[in-house]
């Protein structure tokens, strides 16, 4: 793996770990720490392209079982339904509104897995405990 691949991949499993924490949060931290500017979207979004350029970049660094419960977790992201992202009716670029689709059911299921990774995804730039 180059140098410049290996860093994007670092740099991309960063951003993966910090993205898996808030989905992992309760809905109001998830509002609080991603704003009210259509944040289940972008949370979505950006978890979705996150595991896509690990995955795409790992070149074996990740063992066969995680990345299944990456492609999972990814699964589970695509299979949101739009009441939990853009629920008709809410302005989503209110706090109020946000928070009505990160209540969603189809957001719980999200948030176990979320948590269940962050036990194997670990930040490569964290500094040791």
């Amino acid at each position: 793996m180059s140098d410049d691949t290996n860093d994007d991949y670092l740099n991309y499993l960063s951003q993966l770990r910090k993205t898996l924490e808030v989905a992992s949060a309760d809905p109001v931290e998830q509002c609080e720490i991603m704003g009210s500017y259509n944040a289940p979207w972008e949370l979505k979004t950006d978890a979705g392209d996150f595991i896509g350029s690990v995955l795409s970049l790992q070149r074996g660094q990740l063992n066969a079982a995680t990345v299944d419960r990456l492609t999972e977790f990814k699964r589970l992201l695509q299979d949101l339904p739009d009441a939990a992202v853009i629920p008709e009716g809410e302005s989503m670029t209110t706090f109020a509104g946000c928070l009505v689709a990160f209540k969603h059911p189809s957001w719980v299921p999200v948030r176990q897995s979320a948590s269940e990774l962050l036990s194997i995804v670990s930040d490569p730039f964290a500094e040791p405990r």
